[in-house]
């Protein structure tokens, strides 16, 4: 299932301080700008009726329908506001900035970033030409430029203007002032985006120092600094430093307006989040619920907030096959999104497109086709219109129209899909899923020559730009090796095949994988297995070299299989205490963040550029590496250490020599290994060896105990014709 817009309106929960820091900097700042409202609305002489009162009245209902959260009516009032303004005083008194500044904020939060930097650059003109050069109105101004100048992706602008408002703070105020802990905050957000993490994280951790010797009432302020630093944290893969800091972000909170507050609902949306992409379903699933309850008490306060914790919370029920609840949230948080920014909204078309994947899994194509079109033709009519997610959407039409079986009209979808992602680099991640699935429609069409030609670029990318042992390497490995055997091409088979044996042996080295990785592990060498005895029997004289191969791969996959019971194990050692308990613990740590990273690495890899910064690939793929070197010397401290317990952990796979060295002169050996639709038989008797495929396999299998336990229910007998009371001969077969 594709993925890459979840990111779109989850960010909306994002740097509660640094969103929009002249909309929200505090009372002094939102004082002054009034103040500037009611000199030109209320010069001497003029009547209630005259236009400057009129322009007062709009900017003032503009004010009220955004917090009520009706942005887009309120943009209408502060377009008007603005407009009367300019023609009562011309369009340069510095009288006009507050109007442009509501008007530019209202737009930013729109999504409509180009226009609202055009706003806030006139109200930053205005003060700059009417100001001495140390007010604060100047560096209110700079924070809001700086703010849309970073959704827009000009990041080195945007970081001089922070600068720059940092400067007239600290020299107005004090260093230890609290603006200038708020301007702190929001270049950190800056530098973060920058890829600049160290940074970021020490000026979040002075703001906080400023924040905590205050001596008044900052709770909600040091929330939303602890907040940005959790999800600072989050990003490097620091899961349990990002815990903390929502945990303290959370006390303060509720420190100020309750357990209900809806800034408390905000933080409990974002710790739900990391909790999602922990893997701990549960409490995330929680959390989530806290959030949305309390969003609904007050449904018109932060509807665009409620969306995205609506959306996150869909995704957790999608990733748990969970449709039904899944989609009625996607619905909700779409009817929320119309009645707040309207059906043309970019995060309108990221929730289109998000219950557009819902529905292609669920197998409902028209509702799918549906909202695709509608993603694809909001994100079409962007003023800048964001080709990646113009792309996504052309893929996921692609898959769709694949599955209705017209492949001339999905290739032109993934082919135009493929166009749009080449223009951001021939190494743009999002290539990788394009090129493997019109690799996929090409096979189909019976082109299988330019079908490997897309697999191997895609791997060729996905070399390049991701770990080693990544599942997405193996899942292309895998691919191209099934491609070729389906071509008879047995050698060209085998050459990928064995790529990928060795990545999931390098995967397995460290324990237990995750469910979802086992699976794939598994499957990878079941398909090792088959190719060895294709191998095998196209090869006769080479037979025996290949059973020997299949003997040890078919242990790999075992010792995956096993992977759930013995990560219980490892479980209940972590709980305990002492040096066991502690290296198991620290590896067991490092083995979830290494999971987490992957997901995180693949998430940004695929996120569309103006928020892709914001992630770091660079920093999370050098965590990925220092997590490598650590598994490394900890498994074999604890290999040397308790061999016993990781001797029961890690089975050593033998050989078949090794094997057949302690069979006495009547003895064997015989293994058996159950795939998905076959089952392989190795018996081992003095230095020989035989390998089997038997068709019969995981899903025969548990069809046929389903039916025999059916035979033993006198009302399903009664009622079917073609069961029969407990079929001897079915179970004997079974036991065969």
């Amino acid at each position: 299932m594709n993925r890459w817009l979840d990111v779109a309106v989850l960010l909306l929960a994002g740097w509660i301080m640094g969103a929009i820091p002249g909309h929200s900097a505090g009372p002094m700042a939102r004082m002054a700008e009034e103040a500037g409202i009611r000199t030109l609305s209320r010069p001497a002489g003029e009547t209630v009726n005259d236009p400057s009162q009129a322009v007062f009245a709009h900017f003032r209902m503009a004010r009220q329908l955004a917090a009520a959260g009706n942005d887009r009516q309120a943009l209408a009032h502060a377009r008007k506001a603005l407009a009367m303004g300019v023609a009562a005083l011309g369009d340069a008194d510095p009288r006009l900035a507050p109007l442009h500044n509501e008007t530019a904020v209202l737009l930013h939060r729109l999504g409509r970033h180009a226009e609202a930097a055009a706003h806030f650059e006139t109200a930053l003109q205005l003060k700059t030409e009417n100001y001495p050069p140390d007010d604060p109105q100047l560096a209110l101004a700079m924070n809001n430029l700086a703010s849309v100048y970073t959704d827009l992706g000009r990041l080195p602008a945007a970081e001089a203007l922070q600068r720059k408002a940092l400067a007239i703070d600290q020299q107005r105020f004090g260093s230890d002032s609290l603006a200038a802990a708020d301007d702190l905050n929001n270049l950190a957000a800056i530098l973060q985006a920058r890829e600049d993490v160290v940074q970021a994280r020490t000026l979040l951790h002075r703001a906080i120092t400023i924040y905590e010797a205050a001596q008044s009432d900052n709770h909600r302020h040091l929330a939303g600094l602890h907040n940005n630093i959790a999800l600072l944290e989050k990003l490097q893969g620091r899961f349990v430093p990002a815990m903390d800091h929502y945990t303290r972000a959370l006390g303060h909170m509720v420190a100020v307006g309750g357990d209900d507050h809806l800034d408390v609902a905000c933080i409990r949306g974002n710790l739900a989040m990391l909790e999602r992409d922990s893997g701990n379903a549960e409490a995330a699933e929680t959390l989530f619920r806290q959030a949305i309850s309390a969003y609904r008490q007050q449904p018109q306060a932060r509807p665009a907030e409620m969306a995205g914790v609506l959306n996150g919370f869909a995704s957790l029920l999608r990733d748990q096959n969970r449709f039904s609840e899944a989609r009625t949230l996607y619905r909700e948080a779409l009817a929320i999104q119309d009645r707040t920014t309207g059906p043309d909204h970019r995060n309108r078309a990221a929730l289109s497109n998000n219950l557009g994947e819902l529905e292609l899994a669920m197998g409902n194509l028209a509702d799918a086709e549906s909202h695709f079109s509608q993603a694809l033709k909001i994100w079409q009519a962007q003023e800048d219109p964001p080709e990646l997610w113009i792309a996504a959407v052309h893929n996921n039409l692609g898959l769709l129209t694949a599955r209705r079986g017209n492949g001339r009209k999905a290739e032109t979808h993934l082919r135009g899909a493929l166009r749009l992602t080449a223009r951001l680099g021939d190494d743009h991640y999002q290539l990788i899923d394009i090129l493997a699935n019109l690799s996929a429609v090409r096979r189909d069409q019976g082109d299988a020559a330019e079908s490997a030609r897309l697999l191997d670029r895609a791997l060729a990318i996905a070399t390049r730009v991701l770990p080693p042992p990544h599942p997405r390497r193996i899942e292309l490995l895998n691919s191209l090796a099934a491609l070729h055997v389906t071509q008879k091409d047995l050698s060209a088979a085998d050459r990928y095949s064995r790529q990928a044996a060795t990545l999931v042996r390098e995967r397995l080295q460290y324990g237990p994988a995750d469910p979802r990785a086992r699976r794939l592990l598994r499957h990878v060498l079941v398909n090792r297995i088959d190719l060895l005895q294709r191998l095998a029997d196209q090869q006769p004289k080479q037979a025996q070299a290949f059973a020997r191969e299949a003997f040890a791969v078919a242990q790999w996959a075992m010792a995956s299989r096993a992977g759930e019971a013995f990560s219980q194990l490892a479980t209940r050692f972590a709980a305990g205490s002492g040096e066991l308990a502690d290296g198991v613990r620290q590896r067991q740590d490092l083995l979830i963040r290494q999971g987490h990273l992957e997901r995180m690495l693949t998430q940004m890899l695929m996120t569309p550029d103006e928020t892709a910064a914001a992630g770091q690939p660079g920093v999370v793929q050098r965590q990925l590496d220092r997590i490598a070197v650590e598994l490394t010397g900890i498994t074999d401290t604890l290999t040397r250490a308790f061999p016993d317990y990781m001797a029961l952990e890690r089975p050593t796979v033998q050989t078949a020599e090794t094997v057949q060295g302690l069979l006495g002169p009547h003895e064997g050996v015989l293994l058996v290994l159950t795939g998905e639709r076959d089952s392989y038989v190795w018996l081992l008797r003095g230095k020989g060896i035989a390998m089997a495929r038997i068709p019969a396999g995981r899903v025969l299998l548990t069809e046929t105990v389903a039916r025999l336990k059916q035979g033993l229910n006198q009302a399903d007998v009664l009622f079917a014709d073609d069961l029969r009371p407990f079929d001897i001969k079915l179970s004997n077969q079974l036991y065969c």
